[in-house]
């Protein structure tokens, strides 16, 4: 009797314990001890999902600083030469070149950034770019070649011995020699002398020498540059006997022809 008194009484107490717990409230308004925030919609309507606690950081536009428009898109109308961004590009210190520059002929020409004038080089009538060949012109690495004009290039000179030094100005200005050939019909060496001089050499000495070009007896003799010789003052000549610097001993009267080519 008492072990069926007691069981009742465990049964009606367990009863009672199970109805307290079960009327206890679950707090949600918690969550590893903190309250979450607000309920707030996440998203765009009408996809927008209400939670708790939603950053404004993560839905609110940042803000923007500075002007102009830039949109992403091939069709918009903000993507045009008139927009900042496509015409004030800078490497962070300095504005680049944003002007637009046709490289190559039409129609195959190809607008590119900040084309240099000074790549092309200067164009001629046709509508050529002309090289300035001042180095690098000639031997079998060159890659450039020579057209043949009609005008415009060296002008050549010509003369027979006479019976004298021969000194002649050639040339009163600033120029180049290119070319000198010197056929020696004597019995004796000549010698074919360059002077930097505005006027005819005096007494075909040693002063304003530039270049001698000596010849033995009987033989022929050519030397050529396609870069030239430089004359700053002036071109003048003389053609003696002696091989010294300051040699002045006249030539006889058709001793050497003389032919050669300057600018």
């Amino acid at each position: 009797m008492k072990s069926s008194s007691l069981f009742r009484l465990f049964a009606l107490l367990f009863v009672l314990a199970s109805v307290a717990f079960a009327q206890q409230p679950i707090n949600l308004a918690d969550y590893a001890g903190n309250p979450p925030g607000a309920m707030a919609n996440y998203g765009t309507s009408p996809g927008a999902v209400l939670v708790p606690g939603v950053n404004a950081y993560i839905t609110n536009s940042p803000a923007v600083t500075g002007s102009g428009v830039f949109e992403v898109g091939p069709t918009t109308s903000a993507n045009t030469k008139t927009n900042p961004f496509f015409t004030n590009i800078t490497d962070g210190t300095n504005d680049l070149t944003a002007a637009l520059s046709a490289w190559g002929s039409v129609p195959t020409g190809t607008y590119v950034l900040g084309v240099n004038a000074d790549i092309l080089g200067p164009v001629d009538g046709s509508g050529y770019v002309e090289v300035n060949c001042k180095t690098g012109c000639s031997g079998p690495s060159s890659t450039i070649s020579l057209v043949p004009e009609t005008s415009g290039g060296e002008t050549t000179f010509h003369f027979v011995a006479a019976a004298s030094n021969n000194a002649t100005s050639l040339k009163g200005s600033a120029g180049q020699v290119y070319s000198v050939d010197i056929f020696n019909n004597a019995a004796y060496p000549v010698y074919f002398k360059l002077y930097n001089t505005a006027s005819s050499p005096s007494s075909c000495g040693a002063t304003n020498l530039t270049k001698v070009v000596g010849t033995q007896a009987g033989t022929q003799h050519t030397i050529k540059t396609e870069e030239g010789w430089p004359f700053a003052t002036g071109i003048g000549y003389c053609l003696t006997k002696g091989i010294a610097d300051a040699d002045n001993t006249a030539v006889l009267l058709s001793d050497a022809v003389v032919d050669g080519s300057y600018k």
